[in-house]
């Protein structure tokens, strides 16, 4: 705010600029801020002040937006803050319990934008002088009322220095204490200036015959520090304190309030008699408590669209398109039998739209089949066999469950329990991520000899019909995005088709990722559209505090997204509130929640995950960009809270975030620059071997990574320095033998005379019996056999006598007595021809081949003079005795 006054001086008082530096001089906050107006009004004019204001509240509009637009313009080109958006739904939503007026000292005209935005009319009134606000009689139904108390932002006068705010205004006090009457009054992220509103307000409280009620919220949570910041205003207010008609709250933050209470509001379920549920923690809903749910506003359904994690008023809402599996589940559910209890699981990746088929499916049976539902809000709550067995004859159950992987054994042992009672009236309906699925076992129980069990419903891309139906619900709703450049409506349904169609066919990095979320974000925002959508969020979620943290929500989903844009299976939800400070048990609900309603995020049993890969890269790529966040730190702060969480508690994805520098600089968005993939993946590497200080593999990791960013010396200096502590790591003898592997390679990709020996050499004595008794296995074998048969490749003549061929022919021998995959077999082929041009002899047996590989690796050794390497074991002391048993063992797949 300061260089635009400073800004408006050179350009209408030059000369006067030093005059102004001088009065602005060690001041700081509010007063910097009223002293440098109070001097351009006075010394230059009210309308340098006005074009102050204007020239900042332009820096809310969005990058790209056109400069030039009328009066307000749209509320798509504005940056929207969180908790305006909340505000404007609240009263849009609920006009009989928040009538209004809305009173603001801003400036901006973001508040009535936003009620635009969310589906509602809104209209303004400006007081920049004295005046009144209007009656509730002369506003149009429906039209929610904004005064601003302070001055507008164009075509007004803005009032910002002592002397205007504390001017009398008398018509406009007698408006304020005639609005606020009868009233209850909240207060949110206001100081308490000592202007007309404090005044009309202090006024209207000394009058005990006056009804009005102040809730007045600080952002501060400590008593003593409200006391000392706020003592004028609290002064002035002391005779509604001691009649209990001024309640002050601490700790209350301006961009989640409004959500919450707007939450209270629509929790579900609402039934005016809610349901005893027979599960504890879980919830208990029929077709009454669906009935009273708040309807779904056009810019909850388009947030919907983006991404937003669906609830049952999404389900129970005709603006979110019912999808033809929904159908299908229906009509399986109506040729049951009566004689057992059922089973329905929905099995896809994430962003497949399982979780919302799983609740349209649930809200369907309960309005036509007149079941109960029972429903598990968090899958921290179990299910216990024997509450399932002891639900009431007297209903139809149905038990819903998302994330239900870990739930598989309880549901197998209730459904055995049911068989045994020959209780037809519990049936089962669960979604969970395929892949989880399997891994705990569900697609190997016997799901059929005690249940109806019906097939899975796997979801994977979308019909037809269903992409359809999709785009007219985007249309309905205004939320086409980019779809809306295309004029013919079944041109849009195929455009949508053919991308998730894309996306099926895709294998690689992210096959977790649901095709349905990825070909939405394709044809609705684009690569560019998507990084501005993104960093537009980012910013919002940078202005919204998470509660009893020092961090932000973009900090939180940053953390999520550089695990899930490196294709790690999400971010363990211990790690992610201790990183952030926030108790583990309120991390849904102070982080994960507000990260689902900005499509931002998604939980996943345990794991945190953000809505698709596409976001993740795009999360990462506009960190870096736009906000200055340095991921290499974010990264190093990951690695050591997963390992500093791990040792308190069992941690998700534990091994692939602690050995995940190696594969970094690979597996970060492509877009970003090498050299910064390369530095993130050190700092990770770094962050790992300074935390896991007992483990060898991690300084074998950090070895990799530095041979993968090309720092091909630093991995050399880091393998020759730490072998002397390497026999003291707890996973010395599962590690050492890579150790050596590793270090080889390295030493090999060094660009000076004899490397390929000298890797040659340490690759050689990683299979040697030197290490002896650490544990040798097939992996092993091929990785060091594929880096010595370029050695043997390089140093092999066709003389018969040559210990580098027969070691060449040996160790293709060798390496082929192990399983090896298609580009392995790949790398022995080659040799396999290059040994027969040279016209080399196989090995009679496995014997001869050991003993080849032994009289090629001591030659080798022969040839080295480095005599640190030297040092390590004598040539010609190096045997393989351990190498030939386990080649001789009939299983040596281990």
């Amino acid at each position: 705010m300061c260089e635009l006054i400073r800004k408006q001086v050179k350009t209408r008082r030059q000369k006067s600029l030093p005059a102004f530096e001088q009065v602005i001089k060690d001041k700081s906050g509010a007063e910097l801020y009223q002293t440098a107006l109070r001097w351009l009004q006075g010394n230059v004019s009210q309308h340098a002040v006005n074009a102050v204001i204007g020239d900042a509240v332009r820096g809310a509009r969005k990058p790209g937006a056109n400069s030039a637009f009328p009066e307000d313009g749209e509320p798509a080109e504005w940056h929207l803050p969180q908790g305006t958006m909340q505000l404007a739904e609240l009263v849009n939503r609920f006009p009989d319990d928040f009538p209004g007026p809305i009173l603001t000292t801003n400036f901006d005209p973001l508040l009535s934008l936003a009620i635009r935005a969310a589906g509602g009319r809104s209209q303004r009134r400006i007081v920049d002088g004295d005046g009144n606000i209007g009656r509730e009689a002369e506003s149009d139904p429906g039209t929610r009322t904004v005064a601003h108390l302070h001055g507008y932002w164009r075509a007004s006068d803005t009032l910002h220095t002592p002397a205007q705010l504390t001017a009398l205004r008398p018509r406009l006090k007698a408006s304020l204490q005639s609005i606020l009457r009868k009233k209850t009054l909240v207060v949110v992220a206001y100081s308490g200036w000592d202007d007309v509103f404090t005044s009309a307000l202090a006024e209207i409280l000394l009058d005990e015959d006056t009804p009005l009620d102040v809730l007045w919220c600080f952002r501060e949570n400590d008593p003593q520090l409200v006391a000392t910041r706020y003592a004028r205003l609290i002064e002035r207010m002391q005779p509604a304190i001691a009649r209990g008609v001024f309640r002050a709250y601490g700790g209350v933050d301006c961009h989640h309030i409004f959500g919450e209470v707007m939450a209270e509001q629509t929790s579900s379920p609402v039934p005016s008699e809610p349901l005893d549920s027979p599960l504890p923690g879980w919830e208990c809903l029929d077709t009454g408590s669906l009935s009273v749910l708040a309807p779904l506003s056009e810019g909850e359904a388009r947030r919907y669209y983006d991404g937003a994690v669906p609830e049952w008023r999404h389900a129970s809402s005709d603006l979110v398109p019912r999808r033809e599996a929904a159908t299908l589940i229906a009509e399986r559910r109506s040729q049951l039998e009566g004689d057992s209890a059922s089973l329905q699981l929905i099995r896809a990746a994430g962003g497949e739209g399982k979780t919302t088929l799983l609740l349209q499916a649930a809200v369907h049976a309960a309005r036509n089949e007149d079941v109960r539902i029972l429903w598990r809000p968090s899958p921290k709550f179990c299910l216990s066999p024997e509450h399932v067995i002891s639900l009431s004859a007297d209903f139809q159950w149905l038990i819903v469950a998302d994330d239900a992987e870990n739930l598989v054994k309880a549901i197998s042992e209730s459904a055995r329990l049911l068989r045994q009672a020959g209780r037809a009236n519990v049936d089962f309906l669960l979604a969970a991520r395929d892949s989880d699925w399997k891994a705990s076992g569900g697609d190997r129980e016997g799901w059929a000899q005690w249940l109806q069990y019906q097939p899975d419903l796997v979801l994977r891309g979308i019909s037809a019909i269903d992409a359809r139906a999709v785009v007219d619900a985007w249309s309905r709703a205004g939320g086409l995005r980019k779809l809306a450049a295309e004029d013919d409506t079944e041109r849009r349904s195929v455009l949508l088709l053919e991308a998730v169609n894309d996306q099926v066919a895709q294998e690689g990095l992210h096959r977790e990722d649901g095709s349905f979320f990825g070909g939405l974000l394709a044809v609705r925002f684009g690569e560019a559209g998507l990084r501005a959508h993104v960093r537009e969020f980012l910013a919002q979620l940078r202005a919204a505090p998470i509660a009893s943290s020092d961090k932000s929500l973009a900090e939180a989903l940053l953390y999520v997204a550089a695990c899930h844009g490196a294709g790690i299976k999400g971010l363990d939800e211990k790690v992610l509130s201790d990183l952030l400070g926030v108790p583990r048990d309120w991390v849904r609900s102070r982080v994960v929640r507000p990260l689902g309603e900005e499509a931002a995020a998604v939980s996943g049993g345990d794991r945190v995950f953000t809505r698709h890969s596409q976001v993740a890269a795009a999360v990462l790529l506009e960190a870096e960009a736009a906000l200055d966040v340095d991921l290499a730190d974010i990264w190093a702060q990951i690695v050591k809270q997963t390992v500093a969480t791990h040792r308190e508690v069992h941690v998700a994805v534990f091994a692939p975030i602690v050995h995940a520098s190696s594969t970094l600089q690979a597996r970060l968005p492509q877009q970003m620059p090498q050299a910064r993939r390369k530095a993130i993946a050190i700092s990770a590497g770094v962050a790992a071997v300074n935390a896991k200080t007992e483990w060898l593999g991690t300084v074998v990791d950090l070895g990799r990574t530095y041979r993968n960013a090309n720092e091909l010396n630093h991995a050399v200096q880091l393998f020759r320095r730490e072998l002397k502590q390497a026999p003291a790591k707890t996973d010395f003898n599962y590690i050492i033998r890579g150790y050596w592997c590793e270090w080889g390679v390295c030493e090999a990709s060094l660009h000076r005379e004899g490397a390929s020996q000298f890797g040659a050499w340490l690759q050689g004595l990683s299979l040697s019996d030197r290490l002896s008794p650490a544990i040798l296995t097939a992996e092993q074998i091929k990785l060091n056999c594929a880096g010595i048969g370029v050695a043997f490749g390089r140093l092999a003549t066709s003389a018969a006598d040559c210990p580098f061929a027969r070691a060449y022919r040996a160790t293709i021998d060798i390496a082929r007595r192990v399983p090896l995959d298609a580009r392995a077999e790949g790398y022995f082929d080659r040799y396999e021809r290059a040994a027969d041009k040279l016209h080399i002899p196989h090995p009679k047996d496995l014997s001869e081949a050991v003993v080849w590989f032994t009289e090629g690796i001591n030659a080798i050794g022969e040839s080295i003079s480095d005599e640190e390497l030297l040092n390590l074991v004598h040539p010609g002391n190096v045997s393989f005795d351990a190498l030939h048993t386990m080649l001789k063992r009939p299983d040596r797949s281990a």
